[in-house]
């Protein structure tokens, strides 16, 4: 997976200079119908209690986004305004999932995800129940949010619940501190490698109490992906990311990620058709 978004994330910079390098401008995207990731702005508590997923609100109002001294990508860094949402405090789990495909939305399955169906019914792996759902492709990721009565997350949102609302442009959600196996899931490339339990590491959580949102699993966000983003855009007020592109945006560095790439304002991107083995997603609540 580590190659292959390495190769997509350059394959990304090429497509947004080909977009936008000719006099064209990264205009703010609205979050708009369900082929945009919006849900029906409907509270955590109408959700059924067998779907058990925990959420966190996170309050409006300003937060630095980007990073000086980082990738181009991340800079520059500006204060950012964001209204309240909620936020799942994990990824999406198999388990959860699956009542998604049993709810008549089998189409979203894929064969290489640790479910199985066993006399008509959709069921994790035994032992996989609590790990994140993977092989997700954007269309399934906004499916499912739809149905719960959601939407993805904006880059912007993400990097909020991610970081908090301090002045301090922290590296990682838990502050500077250089993340060790004790800290999150992440640098393990061996062939056997693959997903943990969600919230194993609650200690460190980002500062509104979100779990895993350093390593685990590459997570989608609703936005269009474009390199210069930032150097571009004027939407400092619940910035949606630009109107159109071929790429969409996916943060949070997975179980295969270095330390670099599970910094919170890291920015990767892959085409929204793609399904890998360390690419799943969480669900947010809010206008």
């Amino acid at each position: 997976m580590k190659r292959q978004l390495t190769i997509l994330f350059f394959s990304a910079a090429l497509v947004s200079l080909l977009l936008y390098g000719c006099g064209g401008s990264p205009g703010g995207g609205g979050i708009v119908g369900a082929a945009d990731s919006t849900g029906d702005d409907n509270s955590p508590g109408d959700l059924p209690d067998s779907l058990n997923i925990e959420n966190v609100l996170v309050p409006g109002g300003n937060f630095n986004r980007g990073r000086y001294n980082a990738d181009d990508w991340e800079a520059p860094p500006r204060t950012v305004n964001v209204d309240s949402f909620w936020i799942s405090k994990t990824e999406i789990t198999n388990e959860q999932y699956c009542y998604f495909l049993n709810d008549g939305n089998e189409s979203h399955y894929y064969g290489d995800m640790r479910i199985h169906r066993a006399n008509g019914t959709f069921e994790p792996f035994s032992s996989y129940e609590n790990h994140p759902v993977v092989y997700i492709d954007y269309a399934s990721a906004v499916a499912f949010c739809n149905w719960a009565g959601g939407r993805l997350p904006t880059e912007a949102e993400w990097e909020k619940a991610a970081r908090g609302d301090s002045e301090d442009l922290h590296d990682y959600p838990w502050g500077n501190e250089i993340p060790t196996v004790n800290h999150a899931d992440f640098s393990r490339n061996g062939v056997d490698a693959t997903t943990m339990e969600v919230g194993r590491f609650t200690q460190y959580a980002s500062p509104y109490g979100v779990y895993d949102m350093a390593g685990s699993v590459f997570e989608w966000c609703h936005d269009w992906f474009y390199g210069n983003y930032y150097s571009f855009d004027e939407s400092l007020d619940n910035p949606t990311g630009p109107e159109t592109g071929t790429v969409r945006v996916i943060r949070g560095g997975s179980y295969r990620s270095s330390n670099y790439e599970i910094r919170t304002s890291y920015r990767q991107a892959i085409n929204p058709e793609n399904r890998v083995d360390d690419l799943g997603f969480r669900i947010v609540w809010g206008d």
